[in-house]
C-alpha cells in the first residue's frame, strides 16, 4: 500500500467519522428545537411575564446551541485540504467535543475538556481536527458504561503543545495495540484489513495522522495518550 492509497484512506475516513455521529447531531438539534417550541407554546397559552421571559432565554441559548453544533460541523468538513495556518487549538478541539457529548451522554460516558483559554499554534487545522475526533472516537468505541474522558491541552514551549487523552474504565490491550501498530511499516494494511478494525481503526487514524503527518510524538500510558506538537515539523 502506497502513501497516495494511505492518503486516500484517511480522507475517506475523515468523512465517515462525522456520519458516524451525525444521528447524534440532529437527535441533539431535535431536542434543542423541541424545548425552543415547547416554552414558546407555553407562553403563548399562559401570557404570563415570567413564562415569557423564560421563553425568549430558552429560544436564544437553543439558537446558539444550533448554532455551535452546526459551525463545528462545517468548520470539521471545510477545512481539511491546506488548512495551514495560526489557529486556536482549544477552540478545535472544543468544536470536536461538542460533535460527540450526546453519543457520549447516551452511552452513560462522559467527556470533558480543560484548557488554559486561547492556545494558538500553527499547523494542519484539517488534520489536527480529524485527528482529534479519530482518537475521541476510539476512546468512545472502548469505553465502558460510566467511563470518562478528559481532554487536555497546553503549551508545551514557544513553538510546541502539549494534548492529552486521559481515560478511564477502558481496557490498555487496547491503547497498546494502536500505540504499538504506529511503529510497524506493514500496520495500516494490517490493521484495516482485521476483523477488528471498528474497535481499532480510529485510534490508529488518529495516531498515524499525529506522527506522520504532523510530525508528533506519541506518549502511551494505561490511562492516558499524550502527543507533543511542534509547529516545525509538520507537514503536508
Amino acid at each position: 500500500m502506497n502513501k497516495n492509497l494511505k492518503d486516500v484512506l484517511i480522507s475517506i475516513h475523515h468523512k465517515y467519522l462525522l456520519g458516524k455521529f451525525t444521528g447524534d447531531i440532529f437527535h441533539e438539534v431535535n431536542n434543542i428545537v423541541g424545548a425552543s417550541i415547547g416554552f414558546a407554546q407555553l407562553a403563548q397559552i399562559s401570557m404570563k411575564e415570567d413564562d415569557i421571559k423564560k421563553m425568549i432565554e430558552v429560544v436564544l441559548r437553543s439558537t446558539g446551541r444550533v448554532k455551535e453544533i452546526s459551525r463545528s460541523a462545517q468548520n470539521y468538513l471545510s477545512d481539511y485540504n491546506g488548512s495551514a495556518g495560526i489557529n486556536d487549538v482549544s477552540l478545535l478541539i472544543s468544536e470536536c467535543i461538542q460533535l460527540v457529548k450526546k453519543s457520549f451522554t447516551k452511552k452513560g460516558a462522559q467527556i470533558s475538556f480543560n484548557n488554559n483559554g486561547i492556545i494558538s499554534f500553527s499547523t494542519d487545522t484539517g488534520l489536527l481536527r480529524h485527528a482529534v475526533l479519530s482518537m475521541i472516537s476510539f476512546l468512545f468505541e472502548n469505553l465502558e458504561n460510566g467511563g470518562t474522558v478528559s481532554v487536555n491541552v497546553e503549551k508545551a514551549g514557544s513553538e510546541k503543545i502539549k494534548i492529552s487523552f486521559l481515560y478511564e474504565n477502558i481496557s490498555s490491550t487496547h491503547i497498546d495495540t494502536i500505540i504499538h501498530a504506529t511503529e510497524e511499516e506493514n500496520s495500516f494494511e494490517d490493521l484495516y484489513k482485521d476483523d477488528a478494525v471498528t474497535r481499532y481503526y480510529d485510534g490508529y487514524v488518529a495516531l498515524y495522522v499525529l506522527k506522520n503527518k504532523l510530525g508528533g510524538t506519541i506518549i502511551g500510558s494505561p490511562d492516558s495518550i499524550t502527543v507533543l506538537l511542534d509547529e516545525k515539523k509538520y507537514n503536508l
